[in-house]
């Protein structure tokens, strides 16, 4: 069972963190489906700092068209320390916009 992810910034910039000008608060919701109870938990993020985490897949993968997981969590940082999500879970949404069946590139944007 993958863990479902979804990030959720105030904020309209696509290159986040870097276009950040003052402290974000960052809700991250993780639950097992779409249906079942999640938890959620808020973070804030300072300018420059990221959520700290790698990805890897996407539509046109080396490893195919698959899901974007996530591949590492970095140490001391955001979501490291929130401890919920591991690597291996699948990331969902970013803003309230799913991220099935896009390119990688466009999700580290």
């Amino acid at each position: 069972m993958n863990l479902i992810i979804r990030i959720h910034y105030l904020g309209s910039c696509l290159s986040f963190p870097n276009c950040l000008t003052a402290p974000t608060t960052v809700t991250i919701t993780a639950g097992s489906s779409s249906t079942t109870a999640a938890t959620r938990t808020n973070h804030q993020i300072s300018p420059g700092q990221g959520l700290g985490l790698s990805i890897v897949g996407g539509r046109g993968s080396p490893t195919g068209d698959v899901p974007i997981y996530v591949k590492r969590i970095l140490p001391e940082s955001v979501l490291q320390k929130d401890s919920k999500i591991k690597t291996g879970h699948e990331l969902v949404a970013v803003n309230d916009l799913m991220i099935h069946n896009v390119y990688y590139m466009y999700v580290l944007t």
